[in-house]
């Protein structure tokens, strides 16, 4: 061959060693291996962050739903307004109205019979989910006990609930006896 080139078959000196060729196959597999390993984890937790914002988001309607049908059907003769207030701070539109007509037969007679109505929410169960708006199922137990007399009466209720989130708040948009 003339003009200065070479050819590798010319000078194996240049041609990489067999233990050398062993050692950048072993490297380029363990990135590989690794990038593989980085790529699944990533896409594993993708999929777990979404379950996780989901799972939290229904914690979130959860509990504060409960908390607030918890004080709104609650009444004691002693603080009648109490629980209207958190009834303003958690029903909008038609559950507003649904509300009142639940409770006023309580407030009409709450007085002259001095009651304490103790509602608690025993379960709650989200049953759609999606983005700012939730549907939920709650069961209610609730006892009323007569200061006058002091006869005590016990019930349950279920409630078919309709919810979206008002900033960082979830309000209650329809509310329904079941």
């Amino acid at each position: 061959m003339s003009g200065g080139t070479r050819s590798r078959r010319e000078h194996p000196d240049d041609m990489p060693s067999p233990v050398t060729a062993r050692r950048v196959a072993v490297v380029l597999a363990a990135v590989l291996t690794a990038c593989g390993f980085w790529a699944s984890t990533a896409a594993l937790a993708l999929r777990l962050n979404a379950d996780d914002r989901t799972a939290l988001g229904a914690g979130e309607v959860t509990a504060q739903v409960r908390d607030g049908l918890q004080r709104a059907f609650s009444y004691d003769f002693e603080r009648p307004l109490d629980g209207a207030a958190a009834a303003r701070q958690l029903f909008t539109g038609s559950a507003t109205t649904r509300y009142e007509e639940l409770i006023s037969p309580v407030r009409d007679r709450g007085q002259d019979q001095r009651v304490r109505l103790a509602t608690r929410v025993v379960r709650t169960g989200v049953t759609d989910l999606d983005g700012d708006r939730a549907e939920l199922l709650v069961f209610l137990d609730q006892s009323a006990t007569r200061a006058d007399t002091g006869a005590t009466s016990a019930s349950g209720a279920r409630l078919h609930v309709q919810a979206r989130r008002s900033g960082p708040r979830w309000l209650v948009t329809d509310l329904r006896p079941e």
